[in-house]
């Protein structure tokens, strides 16, 4: 099992190992993330260039958790 955390424990049963730091991290971040959203559901007016569009400031909100998302995978280097 090369590249797996996943070891085998001296009564024959799997553990995953120790949780990184990095995943309870960015656990707390989008819990955050969703509880920020929640609590903001006002209409809003967003203007876009010439256009002005009204809409829920939480589905805006998503939108933009989304497309910073994908603008970070995006850019992402591999190790």
């Amino acid at each position: 099992m090369t590249g797996s955390s996943t070891r085998r424990t001296a009564d024959g049963s799997t553990s995953r190992g120790p949780v990184r730091p990095a995943w309870v991290l960015a656990a707390v971040l989008a819990l955050l993330t969703v509880v920020f959203i929640a609590q903001n559901r006002d209409r809003v007016s967003i203007h876009l260039f010439t256009a002005t569009v009204p809409a829920p400031l939480w589905l805006l909100l998503t939108i933009t958790v989304l497309v910073g998302a994908a603008v970070g995978a995006l850019v992402r280097t591999r190790r």
